[in-house]
């Protein structure tokens, strides 16, 4: 039975961002891991649907979770090109500051009321 994921073997260095990027085009699911393809296999296609949420930086039963920040979680109508995951990862300015969070920026509109 296909699980429809991919992995790489790549150790991940603690305290050190690290860009990650997956397609999922014609039957084919890549892994990007800043900007160079380091996991790609065949799986079913169309993806099929399920009453399950999208997971996150964890398995497909919501396990083996993720221990540290994840920023930017991006989902498109499309698969990128390699060209747009560069520009995405080197782009400047994408980073959230703690300002500019809605979350934030929300109790400040609340507390100046």
């Amino acid at each position: 039975m296909r699980r429809n994921c991919v992995s790489s073997g790549i150790d991940y260095s603690l305290e050190e961002w690290t860009h990650v990027a997956v397609t999922f085009n014609e039957g084919v699911i890549k892994l990007y891991i800043n900007g160079s393809v380091e996991g790609e296999d065949e799986v079913a296609s169309p993806l099929a649907g399920n009453e399950h949420s999208i997971k996150v930086a964890a398995d497909s039963a919501g396990q083996n979770l993720f221990r540290g920040i994840i920023d930017e979680v991006r989902i498109y109508g499309r698969a990128l090109t390699e060209d747009e995951i560069m520009q995405n990862m080197n782009a400047e300015g994408l980073a959230v500051k703690p300002e500019d969070n809605l979350v934030s920026l929300w109790s400040v509109v609340k507390t100046s009321e």
